[in-house]
């Protein structure tokens, strides 16, 4: 991200010089100084001006309380800055720049940048339209030649200069390739300097076709550079990449070589850390894998067991003692990566637990299909903490809240797991039937109003009652005296067979004798 970022400020001296170079003439020296002199001066009012003016005005525009006044005021700022730049010369994109580090020195930076994503969507999405639209085919097809040249010219150069700064940094040459090949295609400000060029006819479009479709291949080609480049520099050992992850496995199987019984933590950040301090506190050994190199020399100097590695490769876990581990807890928030580690575990060990920190609700099924023994996704511990405290706060006694806790988190988890094959864990048991969710509506004439939850005995049926709802509102305190009333909605759960069974005795007008009872479901 950091060389992304500089990347795109680069660019910044191209934006300025583009249209003194449409100008300049023969005087190519004194106009380009005039230019920049000029871009200083105006970096220099618009950071006063955003200090002691723009600021000021948007906090009076703020008082307002209005969302539609605010998101227009905005607006007028960052295309009152475009036309500052352009009467003084320069693009509108140094003037749109200009605002947007203006407004990001405001308190309301965040609040801005919720209200004008739709716009940054619709106009990022513009951007490559317009880009796409200035390709003429037949010019491209004329000069193949040049595009494949420039193509191999771009491909090469710039991961060579990349590489050129390698002595500059403490990372191993073999990640420096990888990056350099990583970074090999240009980025979209390369195509706002190319369109600016050509528009204003610094850059004849014969010329800055062939460029312009160089450009856009090597984005193309971009994906396939990310994903593949570890690939081909670990088969044939660019700058020892290979030895040097042999070196890894070798010094982690060292370290760990006296572990056994050890919990193995995939991610070292602030969440992992937190779960390393719980198991000191029990006294329970562990060994953490992070790719932060940084946060692994702290925590060494720290006396903390934390390697350096990618905990992807199957081969470092086996390093660290998986096979005989205890458990496995996944606390980094990357769903792709923590998915690629519960498959290639479960693979070989299929009983080995298997904990994961999902940021998002969305990750549980896929994660729990590959194998994953508890999935915790985040966004819903965090409310019922939130929920917890807020309630202590109130005054409600310590084991009301946990039992609301262990009800909120029963209900919620049984929702989630509802529609997945294999069932729902119960501890560490297993049902051998899958379960569905089912919503079942009461209907007046039918034995069951008036009656209670006891005399629908539904423990014996094989069914689980979720929940209760009641003119679109759930009742909160669901009991087995709880009395059913016309029209009310049962939440089950239990197997297709069993919920069937239920539901045809839940709905019937006159009550049946005994409990219909699937003999596929009977534990004899």
């Amino acid at each position: 991200m950091s060389v992304l970022l500089f990347q795109d400020l680069a660019t910044l001296p191209f934006l300025v010089a583009i249209p003194a170079l449409a100008r300049a003439g023969a005087d190519l020296a004194p106009a380009l100084s005039w230019t920049f002199a000029k871009a200083a001066l105006v970096f220099l009012l618009m950071l006063l001006g955003g200090r002691w003016l723009i600021r000021p005005i948007i906090h009076s525009v703020a008082r307002a309380r209005s969302p539609e006044l605010f998101v227009l005021a905005t607006m007028l700022l960052i295309l009152g800055a475009a036309a500052v730049a352009d009467v003084a010369g320069l693009s509108l994109a140094i003037g749109a720049f200009l605002a947007g580090m203006v407004v990001g020195e405001t308190p309301f930076k965040h609040y801005v940048e919720d209200e004008i994503r739709p716009f940054r969507d619709v106009l990022l999405g513009l951007f490559f339209v317009t880009i796409g639209m200035q390709i003429h085919a037949p010019t491209i097809a004329a000069s193949w030649q040049a595009v494949a040249v420039l193509l191999a010219t771009i491909l090469l150069c710039k991961p060579l200069l990349v590489l050129a700064l390698a002595p500059f940094t403490p990372t191993h040459p073999g990640v420096v390739l990888r990056t350099a090949l990583s970074l090999g295609h240009v980025g979209e400000f390369g195509l706002l300097i190319l369109t600016l060029a050509m528009g204003h006819g610094v850059l004849d479009r014969a010329v800055g076709q062939p460029v312009l479709a160089a450009m856009v291949l090597s984005m193309m080609l971009a994906p396939l550079l990310i994903r593949w480049n570890g690939v081909g520099v670990k088969r044939w050992n660019f700058f020892g990449y290979r030895d040097n992850l042999e070196r890894q496995e070798v010094r982690a199987a060292r370290i760990s070589e006296a572990l056994e019984d050890h919990v193995i933590v995939c991610g070292y950040g602030r969440f992992g850390q937190h779960l390393t301090r719980f198991l000191e506190l029990e006294g329970v050994s562990y060994i953490a894998l992070d790719t932060d190199g940084d946060r692994v020399r702290r925590a060494r100097v720290a006396h903390k067991r934390v390697l350096y590695g990618n905990a992807g490769r199957f081969t470092l876990l086996q390093s660290v003692g998986v096979m005989r581990a205890r458990a496995i807890a996944i606390t980094f928030d990357e769903p792709s990566m923590a998915l690629k580690i519960v498959r290639q575990v479960r693979s070989h060990l299929p009983d080995l637990p298997i904990l994961v920190r999902a940021a998002d609700l969305s990750d549980l099924e896929t994660l729990e299909a590959a194998g994953a023994s508890d999935v915790l996704p985040e966004a819903l511990e965090t409310s019922i903490l939130m929920a917890a405290q807020l309630l202590l706060v109130l005054g409600v006694p310590h084991s009301r809240v946990e039992e609301h806790m262990d009800t909120v988190r029963g209900d919620q988890y049984r929702l989630l797991r509802g529609s997945l094959a294999g069932g729902e864990m119960t501890g560490r048991t297993v049902r051998e039937y899958p379960e569905e969710l089912r919503t079942v509506p009461l209907d007046p004439h039918s034995w069951v109003v008036g009656q209670t939850l006891k005399d629908l005995d539904p423990v014996s049926c094989r069914i689980t009652v979720v929940a209760l709802r009641r003119a679109g509102i759930r009742v909160p305190e669901l009991s087995m005296d709880t009395a059913f009333r016309p029209h009310d909605i049962l939440v089950l759960a239990g197997s297709p067979q069993a919920l069937d069974s239920f539901q045809a005795r839940v709905q019937a007008r006159v009550r049946p004798d005994t409990p219909p009872v699937d003999p596929r479901q009977r534990g004899d």
